[in-house]
């Protein structure tokens, strides 16, 4: 006969497979949020950690400002982000890279390095209490609806991208884009993640100071928020309100079946290889895939999303694509790489 497992073995097993292959639903990430602390005047949001004061977007052309944004309480990126900082910075030499820290604590020196290679970075506390008070989207934090999300780190990024672009402008991109070129001159741009549902992305975003597509977007989320929605404060709400323009065309027999207007009230509508072109279901072809394929596959895309959640315990080696794609992008970054 087969023995019997323990239970307390079996409970291991059955761990260590959650673990590996759904950390974000195993492991309760609230503790990493700072509770709300609203009984204040609203005051400052963004304070830089390099020169002393404020940092004042409102002085900038949004079209110049590029965000990123860490929610985790994190101050310490992972290699992976590092590279991702760098190589906007770098193919973006004219626009400010603004790295939000959601985390008072000064940020690690070796980031400093960056710095010195790109000027135009500049890392950024927000004060995510001032950032809340007396906005649109106040009550979601005050009353800890945030907090309370089955994934409060990833909703709350969620309603800072939108956010952060209707109070300043500019352009959102996740922390796990590689920048491959500089980024499109449009003045609303937004990327088509999977043509076969018309489903848009919100990893990478631009967007006007106070954007009548914001406005509804926030409007929405101030209503209908969802802490038990993993994708709907995000893409998904995005997705819905574009597709309230009535701008989509079913094709019953040509692939791909759903296809956006080129724009839809002033934001243009990018095609998937623009910044989604080597999707989730395939992001191991950065790690283990052959580099003149996935080169041909990159050729007019402005990043190479790699898609970090998905692929955060994929090793790279010298042999991997990805690591190409570091040597070419973020010169700096890759010598921190461990193989």
């Amino acid at each position: 006969m087969r023995p019997k497992c323990k239970k307390s073995f079996c409970a291991l097993l059955i761990l260590g497979f959650c673990y590996l292959c759904f950390p974000d639903f195993l492991f309760d990430k609230r503790n990493l949020i700072q509770e709300p602390r609203c009984d204040i005047e609203s005051g400052h949001d963004l304070w830089e950690w390099d020169q002393p004061g404020q940092l004042n977007p409102a002085d900038l052309s949004s079209e110049n400002l590029i965000w990123m944004i860490e929610t985790s309480g994190r101050t310490i990126l992972t290699q992976r982000e590092q590279c991702a900082l760098e190589s906007v910075a770098r193919h973006n030499p004219g626009s400010t890279i603004t790295f939000l820290f959601t985390n008072s604590t000064r940020v690690e020196s070796h980031h400093k390095q960056l710095q010195e290679h790109h000027p135009n970075i500049k890392l950024v506390f927000l004060d995510l209490d001032n950032f809340f008070v007396k906005s649109p989207l106040e009550s979601l934090w005050c009353d800890r609806k945030v907090h309370a999300s089955y994934w409060p780190v990833s909703h709350l990024s969620d309603l800072v991208r939108y956010l952060v672009l209707y109070k300043y402008g500019g352009t959102y991109l996740d922390t796990d884009n590689i920048s491959l070129r500089s980024l499109p001159k449009l003045e609303n741009f937004v990327g088509i993640e999977y043509s076969v549902t018309g489903n848009i992305g919100a990893g990478a975003i631009r967007f006007r100071r106070q954007d009548h597509i914001l406005e509804r977007i926030i409007e929405r989320l101030k209503e209908g928020y969802d802490g038990k929605n993993w994708g709907w404060n995000g893409p998904g709400v995005l997705t819905e309100v574009l597709k309230e323009a009535n701008c989509l065309e079913v094709k019953e027999k040509e692939p791909p079946p759903i296809s956006w207007c080129d724009v839809v009230e002033g934001v243009h509508i990018l095609g998937p290889e623009k910044f989604y072109a080597v999707g989730w279901r395939k992001v191991e072809v950065y790690f283990t895939g052959n580099w003149n394929t996935l080169q041909s596959k990159l050729s007019t895309s402005y990043t190479a999303h790699i898609w970090g959640k998905k692929s955060q315990h994929m090793k790279i080696t010298k042999s991997s694509p990805i690591y190409n794609i570091m040597l070419q992008n973020c010169p700096v970054s890759v010598k921190n790489i461990v193989l």
